[in-house]
């Protein structure tokens, strides 16, 4: 029992989510069907995506509160890019790269500049990245993006529901778990370092956010067919 206890406590997560499992496998006929459970990653992709990026950031001993803010401006410009210019679909792949990266930048130079917590300085980048994408926009959904950039999301392998958003998905994820068991033997190569700082010192602030920013940012359009502002950090 004690075990059992112990195991529940260290897996909270996987527990709840296998009993929430249980309890709609046996109310939903359905569920456990390869193409629901390949619809429900696919939908979710793009969060677990981001919450890679973001599980490198908070363990680097940050907090930021502007990702959602932050995918709604870069997807804009994404967007607007692929709508409004002829500039080929992957020229837009890398200039919004680029300029998420730079926003990742600026965040860290005025937090390292202004000398306060990088949640204060991401909670007011969320409202100017909010007020940014509705002067942008005109406060309008930007639709008809090409079939092509879609392709980058929506477009499918082996199964009709499994999605290159899924597969990227499952990529992050186990990048993720591979940085993650890694990290112990970081840890004892700087026994003088504390985990966050030898973690913080081997991946610079901008590379973390490198993880939110980018893989939303050019899931996030595709996957919804149009860019427009999402609510929420």
């Amino acid at each position: 029992m004690r075990k059992a206890m112990d195991f529940c406590q260290k897996n909270l997560a996987l527990v709840l989510l296998l009993i929430a499992g249980a309890i709609f496998s046996a109310t939903t006929a359905n569920f456990l069907s390869v193409t629901n459970i390949l619809n429900i990653l696919n939908q979710n992709s793009y969060l677990v995506i981001a919450m890679c990026g973001i599980s490198l950031v908070m363990i680097g001993g940050d907090l930021d509160m502007s990702v959602g803010y932050h995918m709604s401006i870069c997807g804009v410009l994404c967007a607007l890019m692929l709508t409004k210019t002829a500039i080929p679909v992957w020229i837009v792949v890398l200039a919004t790269i680029v300029a998420s990266v730079a926003l990742s930048i600026l965040t860290t130079a005025l937090t390292e500049l202004l000398a306060i917590p990088r949640i204060f300085v991401t909670i007011g980048e969320a409202t100017l990245f909010q007020g940014a994408a509705y002067v942008i926009t005109n406060s309008k959904t930007v639709s008809s993006l090409p079939v092509s950039f879609k392709q980058i999301a929506q477009g499918t392998l082996i199964h009709p529901s499994l999605t290159y958003a899924t597969l990227l998905m499952v990529l992050c994820v186990a990048i993720m778990s591979f940085v993650l068991r890694a990290y112990p033997k970081i840890i004892s190569e700087a026994p003088e370092k504390s985990g966050v700082e030898a973690f913080a010192r081997i991946f610079p602030a901008p590379f973390r956010n490198f993880g939110i920013c980018t893989k939303q940012d050019l899931l996030w359009p595709p996957r919804v067919r149009h860019g427009r502002q999402p609510g929420g950090r």
